[in-house]
């Protein structure tokens, strides 16, 4: 088991979005996985979009968010 603190991973900003990547393939020798955390600013939209080997979860910290 590897233990990894949210606090000390920095945020890798993107257009629209910031991340933070946890886990990639590599370290767990498994492709396409990857365990990120991601954080849309208010009013901001992430473009639809889809992964021919990958699912997303999405899980929302407050209840104002809108997922279509």
């Amino acid at each position: 088991m590897k233990i990894i603190k949210s606090n000390n991973l920095n945020w890798i900003d993107k257009a629209g979005y910031s991340k933070k990547i946890f886990v990639t393939d590599k370290e767990v020798d498994h492709p396409g996985v990857r365990v990120q955390e991601l954080k849309i600013a208010p009013g901001q939209i992430c473009k639809s979009h889809y992964h021919r080997k990958q699912t997303e979860i999405f899980y929302f910290l407050i209840p104002m968010a809108n997922f279509l």
